[in-house]
């Protein structure tokens, strides 16, 4: 299979086996230069989460309400506009085609998102 590279507006379902996101993480003069856990969440065309507790997936606490995450990542955060990049194995569940959303969360609130298609 390929890797789906966000640079790429769309890829055929059955070619895609591993996601690659890459995120920046923006400069805060507030924020403390620390690991920072950051959750993932991706969210496909009938937004369900796409998730395999088995291959990294779990759950964590927004606004008091719990939520799936696909993936969680720890960062050392430099506080510098820092560029981090994550490759998620889904595994042998294809994806469906349509557009999906990533959402990214750290320290309880969202601090990103973005999109991509899927043929």
């Amino acid at each position: 299979g390929k890797q789906r590279d966000a640079t790429q507006d769309e890829v055929k379902s059955k070619r895609v086996d591993k996601l690659k996101v890459v995120y920046m993480l923006p400069e805060n003069p507030l924020t403390k230069q620390e690991e920072k856990e950051v959750y993932v969440r991706v969210l496909d065309p009938t937004g369900a989460v796409v998730s395999d507790m088995a291959n990294g997936s779990g759950t964590f606490q927004v606004n008091g309400q719990e939520q799936v995450y696909t993936v969680k990542q720890t960062v050392p955060f430099t506080n510098n506009n820092q560029n981090v990049e994550l490759t998620y194995n889904r595994g042998t569940v294809p994806y469906k085609a349509g557009k999906y959303t990533i959402e990214f969360y750290s320290e309880g609130f969202r601090i990103g998102e973005g999109s991509f298609a899927i043929k």
